[in-house]
């Protein structure tokens, strides 16, 4: 059997104020490698509301330390993750896709390209993604590999 890795999408999001050197690290340095294509998209800080169904009131600050509630919601991966992930199944531009995430919302593309005779690998964290895992035609554990990912 041979396996030939001919590119490598990245599609990530980072916080401009918190995650600078990753966000340096994925522009400069990886995306910079042979047969790496990243996708870089930010998340900005939101301030936001939680609601509370026993007193049903709002709050948009901590009760105990008054800091306030922030989203740091992501915009646009998971629809350009799934948008690659569909649009190269319909070229036949992969047999095999390996999916770095735990997200259960992958689910649904997972077994659409696996109906369509491809296979998916999850690449997921011990903890996480089981649904993910369990729909993906094989999966392996980040923690298992982390030891062969240091620098040297």
């Amino acid at each position: 059997m041979t396996v030939s890795l001919e590119e490598t999408l990245v599609h990530a999001s980072v916080n401009e104020a918190t995650e600078k050197p990753l966000q340096n690290w994925l522009t400069n340095f990886l995306d910079q490698q042979p047969s790496y294509d990243v996708k870089v998209r930010t998340r900005r800080p939101r301030p936001r509301k939680v609601y509370c169904r026993s007193c049903q009131t709002e709050t948009s600050k901590c009760s105990s330390c008054g800091e306030p509630f922030i989203s740091n919601g992501e915009k646009g991966v998971d629809a350009a993750l799934v948008t690659d992930l569909l649009s190269l199944a319909w070229q036949r531009a992969y047999d095999v896709a390996i999916l770095v995430s735990g997200d259960a919302d992958y689910v649904p593309a997972v077994e659409y390209v696996q109906s369509q005779g491809l296979k998916v690998i999850n690449a997921v964290w011990a903890s996480k993604g089981h649904d993910l895992r369990n729909a993906c035609w094989g999966s392996f554990r980040l923690d298992d590999q982390v030891a062969a990912l240091t620098r040297s």
